[in-house]
């Protein structure tokens, strides 16, 4: 996906919503994907850059995922000048990752866990032979595209390799393999209203799930939060594997943080 500058952005906001102000990004910024929030006549919007198959590929993902009354935005596909976009509804609640800036307790954290793993449970009953989309149906199809657009491309494929590796096997389902404190909306009373980034909700296997939501998971009661993860989908997970599959992704961070490293001393000179 190439780079705009921000004038760009906002023309492209402007060309779907010619009467759009206050553009702005919000507090917690993705890594990949260029986000803003705009004022419309209509209500505040969320418009998030990225590549076309992925936007087109979210708009029928999210309408499947509405239909079973899935909390995630209903995405509408938009395009300007070569350059692809979704936009959806703003929610005003704040992401986990806000809230614990904000001293959120232990006990709240973990509640708010276990209803993203109701939420999750509802996920994987979705038959995925009903997704309406001929790419993205597997979460290292998406994954591997959005790598591309932050890595060298081969190290994109490298890790596209591994994701498919670890998640193209065993008990296949509809999951949202991207549970973490930065995608997961709660009100002040800590009830999760909204989740989003909806490109990693996809088929995987339910132990790769687990373990992506364990590797960047802000508490270290790994044991309970399984036990959680077990009761609340009903099933059984393969622990060695779930811990094998932390280090090396964990080995993978090292590196790619060591490559950001190299990319901005660069970049600064």
């Amino acid at each position: 996906m190439k780079s705009h500058p921000t004038e760009f952005y906002h023309a492209a906001i402007h060309s779907v919503y010619p009467n759009a102000y206050n553009i702005r990004q919000p507090y917690v910024l993705g890594r990949i994907s260029p986000v803003f929030i705009c004022n419309t006549m209509s209500g505040p919007v969320v418009c998030k850059f990225n590549d076309g198959d992925v936007i087109n590929r979210n708009y029928h993902m999210s309408a499947l995922l509405n239909l079973a009354d899935i909390p995630v935005p209903q995405t509408l596909p938009h395009s300007f000048c070569g350059a692809h976009f979704e936009s959806y509804d703003y929610c005003p609640d704040k992401t986990l990752y806000e809230r614990i800036l904000s001293g959120a307790s232990d006990a709240q954290i973990f509640q708010v866990y276990q209803q993203a793993f109701e939420i999750q449970k509802n996920i994987m009953q979705i038959d995925p032979r009903d997704i309406d989309s001929d790419w993205g149906k597997y979460a290292h199809e998406t994954f591997t595209v959005n790598q591309r657009a932050v890595l060298p491309p081969v190290l994109a494929r490298i890790y596209g390799m591994i994701y498919k590796t670890l998640s193209y096997s065993g008990q296949m389902c509809l999951q949202h393999n991207d549970l973490w404190k930065k995608n997961i909306l709660v009100d002040e009373n800590f009830n999760l209203t909204r989740l989003i980034d909806l490109d990693m909700i996809a088929v995987s296997n339910i132990n790769f799930s687990a373990m992506q939501m364990l590797c960047r998971y802000p508490l270290n009661n790994y044991d309970e939060i399984i036990q959680c993860y077990e009761d609340t989908l009903a099933t059984k997970l393969n622990k060695p594997a779930i811990y094998s599959g932390m280090r090396a992704y964990n080995m993978l961070r090292i590196v790619t943080k060591a490559f950001y490293r190299g990319r901005n001393f660069i970049s600064a000179y």
